[in-house]
């Protein structure tokens, strides 16, 4: 192998770093936090226009601009804070892992208190916004281990159900815009029982359909380094096991190349060009027999490690 290319261990060492799965990488979780906190920006420039664009062009009435205002100005400040650590530092150190799991724990819990308080602003437990809490939740089962993912998703139901037991007690105020939601202003008991229910068996199920995903992804993925690895470990014994041979094969093959170099000597000068040529080609096979690292097959098969 040329010195000068990297190793495949030595390459997934600094792709893995420290943890068992690329899913599980800092690479890899610091790259869904970047593509994630972009994505935060176009939400809350989305809330902007549409705080503009639901009572200008569709006619919603009663609508919180002046909520989703501050609502977008709070989350593009808090999001440029979590882009600004995520990009402009090198997370190089060995606490770089743990600052990073915590920061992305930190933003999970945060956007469910800010998607909570989307759907406040715009109809609360009717808001036609409930299915992005199914939507965070599978991408939190995608970044995190099952049990942080039930938590999440558990910390995510506690603040809906506090939404919705706040308005049927009357401890939250319903807003309620008109022709975005409902216009029914009387919050019914069985419609919050209902709905509590119902979102309890949505987030559950979607929690753990997506983290055992997750964990299916990382399982295929150790089988295969594992696999792998014993690819390498078998290629590493036929390579000791060729050179084995070739040590084992040069004395003889040197012996009869030297032997049928002096038969040509000394019977070649007399023998018929037929015999002359029949020595010439065997000495050559046995030459090369001594030397199996220069057979076609191993010369081709040095090219094409070489171009991978």
């Amino acid at each position: 192998m040329n010195p000068e290319t990297p190793s495949p261990q030595l390459s997934l060492r600094a792709l893995l770093g420290d943890s068992s799965s690329f899913l599980a990488s800092l690479r890899f979780l610091r790259e869904r936090l970047l593509v994630y906190s972009l994505a935060r920006f176009g939400v809350a420039l989305a809330i902007v226009v549409g705080a503009w664009f639901a009572p200008t062009i569709v006619g919603i009435e009663q609508l919180s601009v002046r909520g989703l205002h501050v609502l977008a100005a709070c989350l593009f400040l808090y999001n440029t804070i979590i882009f600004s650590l995520l990009y402009l530092s090198s997370w190089s150190s060995p606490a770089s892992y743990r600052q990073l799991i915590l920061i992305m724990h930190g933003a999970i819990g945060l956007d469910f208190v800010f998607l909570t308080a989307a759907r406040w602003l715009v109809g609360g437990v009717g808001s036609p916004f409930s299915s992005f809490y199914i939507l965070h939740i599978i991408l939190a089962g995608m970044l995190l281990p099952r049990v942080f993912v039930l938590l999440h998703a558990l910390f995510g139901y506690l603040l809906f159900a506090g939404l919705a037991l706040g308005q049927w007690s009357g401890a939250v105020p319903y807003l309620a815009p008109t022709g975005a939601v409902m216009c029914d202003r009387h919050f019914d008991h069985r419609y919050a029982i209902t709905t509590l229910v119902v979102h309890a068996v949505l987030f559950t199920v979607t929690a753990l359909l997506v983290s055992e995903m997750a964990s299916a992804l990382k399982r295929g993925e150790s089988a295969l380094r594992a696999l792998n690895a014993e690819l390498e470990q078998l290629s590493s014994m036929r390579r000791d096991f060729l050179h084995v041979i070739a040590h084992n094969l040069k004395a003889p093959t040197a012996a009869a190349t030297m032997m049928l170099t002096t038969v040509e000597q000394i019977w070649g000068p007399t023998a018929p060009e037929e015999a002359q040529s029949a020595l010439k080609r065997a000495r050559e096979r046995i030459q090369e027999l001594g030397q199996p690292d220069s057979g076609p097959a191993t010369t081709e098969l040095a090219r094409k490690r070489r171009i991978a």
